[in-house]
């Protein structure tokens, strides 16, 4: 469920751009543990704005900006302490593709379920303003996300 297909492929997209993106992207490696503070402490729960996609490769992060389509509204997941996930997707012309499912979270794991899938995330940093995920399940394997509180 989280995130959406439409997401992974924009990042699946910006993963195949070849060796001079990864060249440079070599450049602007990040360590997890210098990011916002790093830590993982806070809740989960509440509205989450995408900020940031990537991936994790053997030399660190690669992450770039997230592109919302809609200019005046942001796409962004709420979670419910229920363990109900909310999915807002905004089109370009800004109409909405809503998903709804489930979630739990473990420790520093967080599970979403819906659509049919089964995701599965390390959380890397949670404060009071970021929350970054890595994906760790098949689908979403090695998949870097940011958000940030709104």
């Amino acid at each position: 469920m989280f995130p959406k297909n439409l997401l992974l492929k924009k990042i699946i997209m910006k993963k195949s751009m070849g060796l001079v993106l990864f060249i440079i992207s070599v450049f602007v490696v990040s360590c997890s543990s210098d990011d916002d503070g790093g830590g993982t402490s806070g809740t989960v729960v509440g509205k989450w704005q995408f900020h940031q996609g990537g991936n994790k490769t053997p030399e660190g992060e690669i992450l770039f900006p997230y592109e919302h389509p809609c200019a005046s509204k942001k796409d962004h997941i709420e979670l419910l302490s229920s363990g109900v996930g909310k999915e807002y997707f905004y089109e370009e012309d800004c109409s909405l593709d809503y998903g709804e499912g489930s979630w739990r979270q473990n420790g520093d794991e967080l599970f979403f379920s819906g659509d049919g899938r089964n995701d599965q995330y390390t959380i890397l940093v949670l404060n009071e303003s970021t929350l970054k995920v890595l994906g760790i399940s098949s689908e979403v394997r090695d998949i870097i996300v940011v958000y940030k509180k709104i």
